[in-house]
């Protein structure tokens, strides 16, 4: 298995972390050991679509492919809130809805461009006064009609589940596939989104066993039990306070057979107290690729 990396740039003119560019991000990732980038490319970041012109995709597809680091997939999530619509797909105007799709669409181009095979998506959030039944039939149609477009690029489109989201557990994730009936329909396993939506252990490794054919990509983030807020918040993956068996994790994955790319969704802004990037990267890959060794999915660097 390949040990990667997710890649949040924020673009400068929303005030958070001006000065680093995309391009120096992989320039300081790549020498930590990292195999793989995933780039998130929300409105808010700088691989935005519209923000990418052909000169830096190229540029940047160049540097990671020259520092020995392959871009595997863009984060697009059209279907999260807080970037589009209140409720993602799950909309009733129909301008607003092509809007989305448009947008992830340009995400699929912008994944070959970059040399990327996959793009990432989560459903959105169904409003109290739609009915279940229309509420899948706007997501199925929505992501049929992405698929379609994603299977012409060559490229991979993954549904990420997500709590309280339409798509949160493996039951709501087959019933996507069914009705999208897509060979581009695949999972991007988030390991610790089912522990979030309040899955055991023993039943998200049971997870990756069910959905086994659908898997091309996973994530994990750091869990730390948190009582007085919720049940976690975020903490440096693989780290003491990090309470997921992760070693059960990748000892599931390797039991299906998965090589591809196990990516870090780091997040040092929310952890307490914050970290600096850098540092918490570094810590992250050490304590990953430890875990992996020792389970035998890949040697350290």
């Amino acid at each position: 298995m390949k040990l990667g990396y997710m890649a949040w740039v924020r673009y400068p003119d929303f005030g958070i972390q001006v000065g680093r560019t995309l391009e120096e991000l992989i320039k300081e990732i790549a020498p930590i050991g990292y195999d793989s980038l995933e780039i998130t490319a929300w409105r808010s970041q700088e691989a935005f679509p519209a923000y990418m012109s052909e000169e830096k995709r190229k540029r940047v597809r160049k540097i990671a492919e020259d520092l020995g680091m392959k871009i595997v997939c863009i984060d697009g999530a059209g279907g999260c809130p807080f970037y589009f619509s209140e409720y993602g797909y799950l909309i009733e105007d129909t301008v607003d809805r092509a809007g989305i799709i448009h947008f992830m669409e340009k995400c699929i181009d912008l994944a070959c461009d970059l040399g990327a095979d996959k793009i990432l998506d989560l459903s959105g959030r169904k409003p109290e006064e739609m009915s279940e039944k229309r509420a899948w039939e706007l997501l199925s149609t929505s992501v049929g009609d992405m698929c379609d477009y994603a299977s012409e690029r060559g490229v991979f489109y993954l549904m990420e589940m997500e709590e309280e989201y339409l798509v949160h557990d493996t039951d709501t994730f087959l019933r996507l596939a069914k009705e999208v009936d897509s060979k581009a329909f695949k999972v991007n396993f988030d390991y610790s989104n089912l522990l979030i939506d309040g899955a055991s252990d023993r039943e998200a490794q049971k997870a990756v066993n069910t959905l086994s054919k659908y898997i091309v990509n996973a994530h994990v983030k750091g869990l730390r039990r948190a009582p007085m807020i919720g049940p976690y918040t975020p903490t440096v993956p693989g780290s003491k306070e990090d309470v997921q068996d992760l070693r059960g994790f990748f000892s599931a994955l390797k039991k299906i057979g998965y090589d591809g790319s196990i990516n870090v969704e780091d997040l040092p802004e929310w952890q307490q107290p914050p970290r600096d990037k850098l540092d918490s990267a570094e810590l992250s890959y050490d304590n990953i690729a430890r875990i992996m060794e020792e389970v035998g999915v890949r040697k350290r660097k």
